[in-house]
């Protein structure tokens, strides 16, 4: 087996955190400063949030999930290291809504890392909106 390379090394980060149901390392190491976080489509409505304000989000919407875990498994990972970037295809595996219901979602992530290829800039989450939407409608998940 091959060792990762830097921008694997963050995606699997980034991963873990959200598996884990602790997003600290995003916050304290793994993400820049300015930070934000975009999901798609936005006809889905929700907007672009940065820094803090994405983690405390992210952290109001823990409570739907069993534990607050999100746990993905990498479908495809496209590097493009000249711009910085990563596209990653993700399915979430054994994850479980605070009610018991499966959670079978799919993302599509473009991840923008900084220069030195450490930290997470801006992540664009393309998400299976008709799932998150019949979600939704049932009080199971947040609106945005």
């Amino acid at each position: 087996m091959s060792t990762p390379t830097p921008i694997q090394k963050v995606i699997q980060a980034f991963i873990a955190a959200y598996a884990s149901g602790d997003l600290t390392p995003l916050r304290t190491h793994l993400c820049t400063p300015d930070f934000s976080f975009e999901i798609l489509p936005k006809s889905m409505g929700i907007p672009i949030r940065r820094g803090e304000e994405y983690f405390e989000w992210a952290k109001g919407g823990g409570w739907a999930f069993r534990e607050g875990k999100v746990k993905m498994e990498v479908v495809e990972l496209v590097e493009v290291g000249e711009v910085r970037k990563a596209v990653v295809h993700t399915k979430s595996v054994d994850t479980y809504l605070a009610n018991g219901t499966p959670y079978h979602m799919e993302y599509i992530w473009t991840i923008t890392l900084d220069e030195t290829l450490s930290k997470i800039v801006h992540v664009k989450e393309f998400l299976d909106s008709n799932v998150y939407v019949g979600l939704r409608e049932k009080g199971l998940v947040t609106k945005d």
